[in-house]
């Protein structure tokens, strides 16, 4: 990190900026390693390492990491990774592995089809604590458990401690309990042959991909590998710029599931400056690209990005020319998704220059090097279309040695679902084409806010050059409906609308104006970027997400539509495109319509008369030759909306239009959200039992997408050294368990040994269940066994997902964990009670310890700890340990107990306070761990408890008055917004409201749910408010005293409350007041001497009360003098003292206004500019000042005398 903060690496980070963490501290003279490096090389222990397990968090935006490493004298042997966020794992638990070392067998050894993958190691991640991992390679299986930061590798160990090998083979599968992170690091042809690959859970795997390959010569080819993971065979489509394949891959199991590319396309590599496509209509499946495949000069590789993740815009981690950056020897890679795609690069972010721009076409690619600095790092690369984009070395450019880097990645997108969605903003522009003379656009943005509150949101749009703001176009409509016209403060080309709201979770705002341009001269594309930004309102982070519209000039007007903006798989989606030449007296020739298909999410079916479709570009082009001024038509296309197509994707569309006289212009785009199945699906069972126990396991599922999920089956086969109880199969789809019989006999269950089949069928929309069934263990497990089990739920239109591995340890010693709540508020107690057992007949549990974290969001209550002899207590997270407790917060307890013998079981306990203020959402959960001198026999860790999740209840309430200004007598309506931003629903929930003083409730007025004014507080029994409930409403009216006077305050609150907890409403106020307002114009806007000026005031009272004497006062500017007045509707004035002309009304009525027109006379000696002024005040409270006043500036011009003579 930056050392001026300390070394905390809390760094802040613009668009662009880099930062290098380098692992060499200390590192020169003898300490330079450059043979074998030990697992644990001798080093000062303050020397910062990056050495795997490092853990790094950004809020207010995403950032690409890179993970590189190399001996330091040798930049010819090394790796590097390209590192997902954590939450592009999230709901994953399963790999299985595109490549391994029998390939390298099977296909003929280092000058085979698969000479890369001589060595094959895994180096595998886990994210959290308690990890536990599965490997299977078809002849030997692996178990191992991992905490948050260690890495296991299959060459024998977790970070530096010793562990069990295996070999990795293509197709090795991979089960874990929670999501984990994996890499392979591949290696032949001698000692020096290597390349680092990131390798994607089976659930991000694609059905089509785009990927650079970095080709060279002749002798240095890339080679690209296809891998199937599915249990069925798939055929692929394959391109390249000479070539078309068509070829089916065996399904996973099988040796032959990864293909290598060249031998599908005659035995010859992929030529240099061609990229490659690969798609499939049967399945997903993976890529792996190898560089200078089979040498050693040129080693590196990625895995391929499928295309429904690529984006256009990506920033450059990690990436230099060379080691000492005397050279360029590793450049970006790019290509496009789509035909003309044009590109935008800039080496240095932060200067704000384009240092090139360039057009390619599917299946060409290009490298990209900083020429100036030999650096890459942080450079800038966007583009008008999705491309794929990845850095490495280039053999076309770079030596075989030192300084030049064997290594490369891919650089990944920055997806929004591989985030934790804060606050986004999307941007619309209608039309898209304005004709050759310019014209106004309707530019929307909606900013919508995801699993976080924020305040303060406020929006900035920034027009291009020579465009204009519409005065008054815009139009804000809130989460509520309630619409707003604000008009923006205007900074030169920024729009920035000061709206200082707020957004609850899931809420959204939408935000339209018009802005114009009329000066068109050489401008034919147009790019307006909005922002957004709002802080956090638990972290006081702040998040500004963008976007962009694109607005194009051209003759040529382009319109899409679509016949369903909702779809379901397998519907037919039909577009139609309407084009026309606007101009009056252009004509264009050589006119060309495109449209390129998502066919990561849609097949084609057809297309109108003239239409051609690409495979390779995936696109249908019309030409439609010459359109003279005036004529129109249209032409439509229909595609099939694809099996694999996940819940809720916006399938959007885009065509464009283009002709010898016209640039590239391109329609709006027409989307439709996709409802499909998603199902979520999770195991769980005890984490530690005894022999001869039962134990029940329990499957949970949930369909949270958009459409019923059919034909729904649950395979779960029951674990080795098991027996299955029978009848104990039972399932809950409603609120009631059902048992099923064990025969085959017609109802949902079936136990066909070794295997149970649940067939839930049909599950509809937002429908969840639940399967439960008991296995006894045998007698003849020995201590330290590991019983692990996973089960399968597959579906209609969808490959088989496997749930999360559930591994119970065989242990005599037991423990199990409860909390006496159910579910808790912000500032509640949660009871824990641990009970341990030694279950064992013949052997006593000696030097017992049971562990504690304090579970986050909570603290320890002083006092509550009970059991164990003796207890301690840590503050630094276990690292020491104390018998009293400390005055800062404890982290962790522990209880010892001496001995604990056969057939006993003991209790221990604490309670902890639930913070104040929680994040959205939060779940109290955790687990207790124990140790013994005999458990260490086999486990050299601890041994987990069951985790206890406590949701919590957070109720939330918001008081709003319809104005913040009354009149005496006036009717004000109050509305109560409210919520649940906890985990679980809350019940008995109530709203009461007193009715305020100063004021009587209107009869009738009240509404919402369970609303009752039958007394004084009014009561709204709402009973139930859901878990993640956001901005719920009821409300009331009130008549204010007639005798209120001018200031005084009404002040009213509002009470939230169930069993858990109550809330009180900030106070909402309401001043007894008026709001004036003037606004000033004059004309001529330039004058010269001697010219008469009219000036106007457009006065009004704004209301609700009338205000008592009102006067307004104009300043007359220097260098006029006073004419006269042409109309002046209030009674008095104008009394004229110096400049200052006045005029009064005793009373000016809500609502009432009007307008004072007078006249000035230029003097001679006026020079520059004229400034006049006029302010308007009465003796009634008026809290907004902020138009009370205004000005009129008016240019004096010189008068110029022109003498001729004729």
């Amino acid at each position: 990190g930056d050392p001026s903060n300390g070394g905390s690496g809390s760094d802040l980070l613009l668009a662009g900026d880099d930062i290098s963490l380098t692992s060499d501290q200390g590192i020169g003279g003898a300490a330079v390693i450059t043979a074998s490096v030990p697992v644990s090389p001798a080093r000062d222990s303050a020397y910062i390492r990056y050495d795997g397990g490092d853990r790094i968090i950004t809020s207010g935006g995403p950032v690409d990491l890179t993970h590189a490493m190399w001996p330091l004298d040798n930049a010819w042997v090394g790796g590097a990774w390209e590192t997902y966020s954590r939450q592009a794992y999230a709901d994953t638990f399963s790999y299985h592995l595109p490549i391994g070392e029998d390939l390298y067998t099977f296909g003929g050894g280092d000058t085979g089809a698969y000479g890369d993958f001589r060595n094959v190691y895994l180096q595998l991640g886990a994210f959290e604590d308690n990890t536990t991992v599965s490997i299977d390679n078809g002849a030997n299986v692996v178990n191992l458990a991992l905490d948050r930061g260690q890495t296991y590798s299959s060459m024998g160990y977790i970070n530096s401690t010793s562990a069990p090998t295996i070999t990795i083979n293509s197709g090795t599968i991979i089960h874990s309990n929670k999501p984990t992170q994996v890499g392979l690091i591949t290696g032949a042809d001698g000692n020096f042959q290597g390349r680092f690959l990131t390798i994607l859970p089976d659930q991000l795997w694609g059905a089509d991909y785009v990927v650079p390959v970095p080709s060279g010569n002749s002798g240095d080819e890339a080679e690209i590998y296809i891998s199937n993971p599915n249990d069925f065979p798939i055929e692929v489509q394959a391109y390249d710029a000479l070539t078309h394949a068509s070829f089916v891959i065996s399904p996973t199991g099988h040796i032959s599931a990864t293909v290598p590319y060249s031998q599908k396309r005659g035995g010859l590599y992929v030529p240099a400056d061609s990229a490659a496509r690969f798609t499939s209509a049967d399945g997903d499946f993976g890529i792996v690209v190898c560089a200078d495949t089979s040498h050693i000069d040129y080693d590196w590789g990625f895995s391929g990005i499928p295309a429904k993740y690529l984006a256009r815009d990506y920033y450059i981690p990690w990436a230099p020319g060379a080691t000492d950056l005397s050279d360029n020897g590793s450049p970006v890679w790019v290509t496009p998704l789509a035909d003309d795609t044009t590109f935008y690069v800039d080496y240095s972010p932060l200067d704000g220059d384009v240092d090139e721009t360039f057009t390619l076409d599917v299946l060409a690619q290009r490298r990209i090097s900083d020429t100036i600095d030999y650096d890459n790092t942080g450079m800038h690369v966007w583009a008008t279309g999705e491309f794929a984009i990845a850095w490495g070395e280039d053999p076309r450019s770079a030596g075989p040695s030192d300084p030049y880097l064997d290594l490369g990645f891919a650089v990944l997108p920055l997806q929004q679902r591989w985030l934790d969605l804060v606050l986004t903003l999307d941007k619309t522009a209608e039309p898209t084409i304005l004709p050759l003379d310019g014209g106004a656009v309707t530019f929307t943005l909606t900013a919508s806010a995801y699993s976080a509150p924020l305040v303060n949101v406020d929006i900035t749009d920034t027009l291009p050059i020579s465009w204009t703001y519409v005065p008054s176009s815009t139009l804000i409509t809130y989460e509520s409906g309630s619409p707003e016209s604000r008009e923006p403060a205007i900074n030169d080309r920024a729009l920035f609308w000061d709206l200082s709201t707020d957004l609850d979770i899931n809420q959204s705002l939408t935000l339209t104006f018009q802005a114009q341009i009329t000066a068109t001269s050489g401008i034919s594309v147009s790019v307006n970027q909005g922002e957004v930004i709002g802080k956090h309102e638990y972290s006081n982070s702040l998040f500004n997400p963008t976007d962009d519209a694109t607005i194009y000039l051209s003759p040529l007007n382009l319109i899409k539509s679509v016949n369903d903006t909702q779809a379901k798989i397998g519907d037919t989606l039909v577009y139609t495109l309407a084009y026309v030449n606007r101009s009056e007296s252009v004509t264009t020739t050589n006119v060309v319509l495109r449209d390129v298909l998502p066919i990561q999410y849609v097949t084609f079916n057809s297309a109108s008369a003239g239409g051609t479709y690409d495979l390779a570009s995936s696109a249908v082009t019309w030409t439609l030759g010459t359109l003279a001024p005036g004529i129109s038509g249209t032409v439509t296309l229909s595609v099939t909306v694809n099996d694999f197509v996940q819940d809720g994707v916006v399938i959007e569309n885009v065509g464009y239009i283009a002709s010898d006289q016209t640039v590239m212009a391109g329609s709006n785009a027409a989307r439709t959200v996709v409802s499909s199945p998603d199902i979520e699906f999770a195991k769980s069972g005890p984490t530690v039992a005894a022999q001869e126990q039962t134990i029940t396991y329990t499957l949970s599922y949930e369909n949270v997408g958009g459409a019923e999920a059919a034909e729904v089956v649950i395979r779960d086969t029951i674990p080795l050294s098991t027996t299955y109880v029978p009848g104990s199969l039972a399932i809950l789809t409603d609120t009631e368990w059902i048992t099923l019989t064990d025969a085959s006999d017609g109802d949902q269950g079936a136990y066909i040994s070794p295997t149970l089949v649940i067939t839930p069928g049909t599950v509809p929309a937002g429908e969840a269940g639940q399967i439960r069934f008991s296995v006894r263990l045998g007698s003849d497990l020995p201590q330290g066994s590991l019983i692990m089990n996973s089960a399968t739920l597959d579906r209609r239109l969808d490959v088989p997902r496997e749930s999360n591995l559930v591994i119970t340890r065989i242990l005599n010693l037991l423990i199990g964990k409860t909390a006496e709540q159910e579910a808790v508020a912000p500032g509640g107690v949660i009871s824990y009670t641990l009970t341990y057992e030694n279950v064992s007949e013949a052997v006593t549990q000696t030097n017992v310890y049971v562990r504690e974290q304090i579970p986050d969001y909570t603290s320890l209550i002083s006092g509550t700890v009970y059991g164990g002899d003796p207890i301690e207590y840590s503050w630094d997270n276990g690292a020491t340990w104390s018998a009293t407790p400390p005055l800062t917060p404890v982290t962790h307890i522990r209880w010892y107990n001496a001995a604990v013998p056969t057939n006993t079981q003991a209790m221990v306990g604490f309670a902890a306070r639930v913070n104040d203020t929680l994040p959205p959402n939060t779940t109290i959960q955790n687990m207790a761990h124990i140790s013994s001198t005999e458990t260490a026999t086999y486990f050299s860790g601890l041994i987990p408890s069951n985790q206890v999740a406590v949701p919590t209840v957070d109720l939330w309430l918001d008081k709003s008055a319809n104005q913040p200004l009354g009149r005496p007598g006036g009717l004000i309506s109050y509305t109560i917004s409210y919520g649940n931003h906890g985990s679980a629903d809350a019940f008995d929930v109530q709203i009461l409201d007193a009715i305020p003083a100063s004021a009587a409730y209107s009869a009738g007025s009240i509404w919402g749910a369970g609303a009752d004014d039958s007394g004084d507080p009014l009561t709204w029994n709402v009973l139930t408010v859901t878990a993640g409930a956001s901005a719920q409403q009821v409300g009331y009216a009130v008549l204010l005293d007639s005798g209120l006077q001018p200031g005084d305050v009404v002040t009213n609150t509002a009470i939230i409350s169930n069993p858990l907890e109550t809330r009180t409403s900030d106070p909402e106020l309401v001043t007894i007041g008026a709001d004036l307002a003037i606004l000033k114009s004059g004309a001529p806007d330039a004058v010269v001497s001697g010219v008469v000026l009219t000036y106007t005031l457009a006065y009004i009272n704004n209301g609700p009360s009338d205000v008592q004497d009102v006067y307004i006062t104009d300043t007359l500017p220097v260098s006029v003098t006073f004419g006269g007045v042409a109309n002046s509707p209030l009674p008095v004035g104008p009394i004229q003292a110096g400049r200052s002309l006045t005029w009064y009304t005793p009373t000016l009525a809500a609502g009432e206004g009007g307008s004072i027109l007078f006249t000035v006379t230029v003097n001679a000696d006026a020079v520059d500019t004229l400034l006049n002024r006029a302010v308007i005040a009465g003796t009634t409270f008026d809290p907004y000042l902020g138009n009370n006043e205004a000005s009129e500036i008016t240019l004096v011009e010189k008068l110029v005398v022109t003498k001729t003579a004729v």
